[in-house]
């Protein structure tokens, strides 16, 4: 990136042209709206697109029981706790899932979209939690 190897710095007068030495960029983007602005066929074309879709409930909750399962496990927690990370995981779907459908995008607030790293962001929350300070389950 860029293709032409540099760009031409017009900064100064005599215009020379500056080489790109192997640079790598990774970009990240939602679906353009809400916000978001569209992007241009021109840069598009300067980059290779690749799209991924959402996980469903039944990877999703695998994917995050076996991180809670795995600090679990590495920091000692007892086993009463270690036994809860599925119920955890389903717990924190369901208030994503009514989270997402309730508090919907507005035009005030288009900052409401709730994703993937809102989900992740409450796990590792609870994952915080030391566990010496961890009476159980009832806690």
């Amino acid at each position: 990136f860029p293709p032409s190897g540099g760009w031409y710095d017009r900064k100064d007068p005599t215009h020379p042209f500056r080489y790109v030495i192997d640079l790598t960029l990774f970009a990240a983007m939602g679906t353009p709206g809400g916000g978001r602005a569209f992007i241009t066929p021109r840069l598009l074309g300067h980059f290779i697109l690749i799209g991924f879709t959402l996980l469903d409930d039944d990877n999703m909750c695998k994917i995050f029981q076996t991180i809670m399962e795995w600090k679990f496990g590495l920091d000692n927690y007892p086993q009463e706790v270690t036994g809860i990370a599925k119920k955890l995981v389903a717990g924190t779907l369901e208030m994503y899932k009514g989270a997402a459908e309730k508090l919907l995008p507005t035009p005030l607030k288009v900052h409401y979209t709730f994703n993937l790293r809102d989900f992740a962001k409450v796990i590792f929350g609870i994952l915080l939690l030391d566990w010496k300070s961890c009476d159980g389950a009832n806690r």
